[in-house]
């Protein structure tokens, strides 16, 4: 299994900082997936939220030889505002089954320690309650746990 649990991994406030098995530094990323619900666990793979992405977690990017693990993501305050984040069961990202669309509108809400979404599968639309995040999740059979694809797509929530 190809994760971040081989590679040395700090993470701070700002993001994490993932050194390779060579010792070289990779970018600060601010979307941390965790293997529990709540930000519990250990951290299965990261995300900057400024780079656009869409990886199979069966074939690519930083989730791969991860697939059906993460559980719960951790938003930092140094995330990009209006960036979106879209998870999916399907590999394929199919919308006939489980999917969760997550939108980061101001970060500045947030507290200093980021933003826990403790499950995918959890609906919200009021940003100022919840830290300036927007959750829409689309339910079939259960997300938690069965993430096969993600999408990053930075100023995606047309803000």
């Amino acid at each position: 299994m190809r994760s971040l649990r081989s590679r040395l991994a700090t993470c701070l406030l700002g993001g994490c900082l993932a050194l390779s098995a060579a010792g070289q530094a990779k970018a600060l990323d601010d979307l941390i997936f965790y293997e529990g619900n709540g930000c519990t666990q250990d951290i299965v793979f990261t995300y900057d939220s400024r780079v656009a992405r869409n990886d199979n977690c069966k074939r690519s990017g930083p989730c791969d030889g991860d697939n059906d693990e993460a559980r719960s993501l951790r938003i930092l305050k140094s995330a990009a505002m209006n960036t979106r984040i879209v998870v999916f069961d399907s590999p394929d990202a199919r919308q006939d089954d489980d999917f969760t669309v997550i939108d980061i509108l101001r970060p500045d809400f947030m507290e200093d320690q980021g933003y826990c979404l403790r499950s995918f599968e959890q609906n919200f639309d009021t940003p100022r309650e919840n830290q300036g995040i927007l959750v829409d999740y689309v339910r079939k059979n259960g997300l938690d746990g069965k993430i096969s694809r993600v999408r990053v797509i930075p100023n995606g929530t047309g803000g």
